[in-house]
Parts: C-alpha cells; structure tokens; sequence
C-alpha cells in the first residue's frame, strides 16, 4: 500500500509541474502562427523574384533574337538584279568536265542485292568426256 501511495504521490508531483510549465509557456499555436506567416513571407518573395529573373531573362533573349535577326535580314534586291541573278544561275564553268569522275554512275544509283554492278565475263571450260 505503501507503493500505490508513492505512485499516486509522484502522479500528483508531475501534474502540478505541467500545470505550471503551461502557465509559463506560451500557447503553441501563437508561435505556430507567427512561423507560418514568416514562411509565407518567405516564400512569396522567393516567387516575386523567381518570377521577375525570368522575366527579365524572357525580355533579354527576345531582344537579342529580335536583334540577331534584324541584323541578319538582307536589304530588299532591287528589280534589275533578277536579270543578273538569271543569268548567274545559267552560267556553266568551263571546267565543269574535270568534275566528272570516271565510274560517278555508281555513285548516282542503288545498288541490288545479289547483283554485281561490275559485269565479269565467265570463263567456262567444258571437259571432254570419252
């Protein structure tokens, strides 16, 4: 009986002391709230700025393209140089048959599979029976 005492005694110790550590403490809540606030501080800076370096980086690379290809856009030909460019075009270098390399069909064709584009004569020996 003694025992059951000391464990009541003990039980009525430890209640005593959390009723005075809740007096003491300061609600949960409260700390959770004020953390969450601050996280969502946080986090909405961390947005805004994510999404004004991406908009900056969207209005650079347009800039730049837009530039690059402003740039690079030939000047509009004048009506008389289709006459020049026409016969540009039709014009044949003299030494255009040096180009021509012997055998360039073979080069311009499939070949078949189980046929030789190469034609070899047979040679066909008959032996003479007796």
């Amino acid at each position: 009986m003694n025992r059951d005492w000391e464990d009541d005694r003990i039980r009525q110790l430890f209640r005593e002391l959390r009723r005075e550590d809740e007096q003491l403490a300061p609600p949960f809540i409260r700390h959770w709230e004020s953390v969450r606030s601050q996280i969502g501080a946080k986090r909405r800076f961390f947005m805004f700025t994510t999404a004004a370096a991406a908009a900056a980086v969207l209005i650079l690379l347009s800039a730049s393209t837009l530039i690059v290809l402003h740039h690079s856009m030939p000047p509009p030909a004048p009506p008389s140089s289709w006459k020049s460019a026409w016969s540009i075009m039709l014009w044949r270098p003299p030494t255009d048959f040096l180009l021509q390399t012997p055998g360039g069909e073979l080069l311009r064709t499939v070949p078949a599979i189980g046929r030789s584009s190469v034609q070899v004569p047979a040679l066909v020996l008959e032996r003479k029976t007796r």
